[in-house]
């Protein structure tokens, strides 16, 4: 089974862009990253007490548990966090999205007002790991974070699986505490990273990520950061026209049958 967790980013009032990411792999990787992760959770930086568990805005900022953290020490635990993504040897998967663009193009410009920029990069990052699934002739296992399990994001799963033409039957999802969960950790630092590079683009298309995010997506074992800007909306909408034309037109054909 092909293991996916996945955080998100800029989920907050007056983001520009929002993100889903986090990382993939089969159990065994998984296992992995659980050994290296509670391993640095109980070290995270050299002179730094154990912490319970690892949250990047908490980092960035200096809160929570890493209150008191010099800005160098908490660059340095960011690097030994990343660090341990990197040797469990586990995928790094992102997928941001202009909202700008989005509201602009698909909410206004198509008339669908109750469709989000989220559901839209949600939906993506499942297309994308169910095409990966389904390439591999895996089942696929997808891990959310329980703090965004809403109607809206529920109700994109199924149908999106089904446009990636991966069967149903072969896929399970949850959405679970991040605390619990150092994989859905780890994915919250992946979904972070990208969300500070992605950030970037809608005023600069041109931006380079930071170091840490260039070493992460770079260094994993098949790292994928994707942007969704005005382009990729465009085509991400005609596909899935097509695709809906396609059911519609097999259903025409099974009813005449």
């Amino acid at each position: 089974m092909l293991e996916c967790y996945l955080d998100d980013s800029g989920t907050h009032d007056g983001s520009q862009v929002v993100v889903w990411g986090g990382v993939a792999g089969h159990s065994h990787w998984m296992d992995e990253l659980d050994k290296v992760w509670k391993a640095r959770l109980a070290q995270p930086c050299d002179g730094k007490p154990p912490i319970n568990k690892f949250h990047s805005f908490d980092l960035e900022c200096g809160l929570g548990e890493f209150q008191g953290y010099s800005e160098g020490a908490r660059d340095l635990t960011r690097r030994n966090f990343r660090q341990a993504i990197l040797d469990s040897g586990v995928t790094v998967v992102a997928y941001g999205i202009s909202i700008k663009d989005w509201d602009q193009l698909v909410r206004q410009g198509h008339g669908q007002s109750d469709f989000t920029a989220e559901q839209g990069v949600f939906g993506k990052a499942i297309f994308e790991l169910a095409k990966a699934a389904k390439a591999e002739n895996e089942a696929l296992g997808l891990i959310f974070d329980r703090g965004r399990d809403t109607p809206e994001l529920r109700k994109v799963i199924m149908p999106t699986v089904l446009t990636a033409e991966f069967e149903a039957r072969h896929l399970s999802y949850t959405f679970a505490p991040v605390a619990s969960l150092c994989a859905l950790q780890a994915a919250d630092l992946v979904a972070h990273e990208a969300y500070m590079a992605f950030n970037q683009l809608p005023t600069n298309p041109k931006a380079i990520p930071r170091p840490h995010a260039l070493r992460l997506f770079e260094d994993a074992f098949g790292g994928q950061a994707r942007w969704m800007g005005r382009t990729e909306i465009k085509d991400t909408v005609r596909r899935i026209r097509r695709a809906h034309k396609r059911k519609e037109k097999a259903a025409k054909k099974g009813r005449g049958a």
